[in-house]
């Protein structure tokens, strides 16, 4: 993460559209979104006014929005959804279903034991017939 990738409602240049002026959206025109940041970038260049800050937040807005896969995971954030990394399991989440899934087999008769019991069942009704 770059210097502008704090929790993004701690700080407004979190948001790579909010830094580059854009309102959020998918659907990104790559042409405008070099334009933008080509704009935003000679205001804030290192040479021109000699802190590299808010052009290094520029760089990681462009960086961010240009691929798709990263601007899906802003956009999620943004609307306070769960990222892919917020989705995995927890910790031994499988091997805790593996453990039950075998106690639940163990609990289970057999085919065997059960074709046993159903015959046992049967003879008791034809004895009384």
């Amino acid at each position: 993460m770059g210097v502008c990738s704090p929790p993004m409602d701690a700080d407004p240049r979190a948001n790579p559209f909010a830094v580059l002026g854009l309102e959020p959206t998918f659907d990104v025109d790559p042409r405008r979104l070099r334009a933008v940041w080509l704009q935003k970038a000679a205001l804030h260049h290192p040479d021109a006014v000699g802190v590299g800050a808010e052009s290094t937040c520029a760089n990681d807005a462009l960086r961010q929005l240009s691929d798709p896969l990263q601007r899906a995971e802003v956009m999620l954030r943004l609307t306070g959804a769960p990222t892919v990394d917020e989705r995995a399991l927890p910790p031994g989440f499988l091997l805790e279903i593996m453990d039950l899934r075998e106690r639940a087999d163990e609990a289970q008769p057999t085919q065997q034991q059960g074709e046993e019991h159903v015959g046992c069942r049967h003879q008791t009704e034809l004895a009384k017939s």
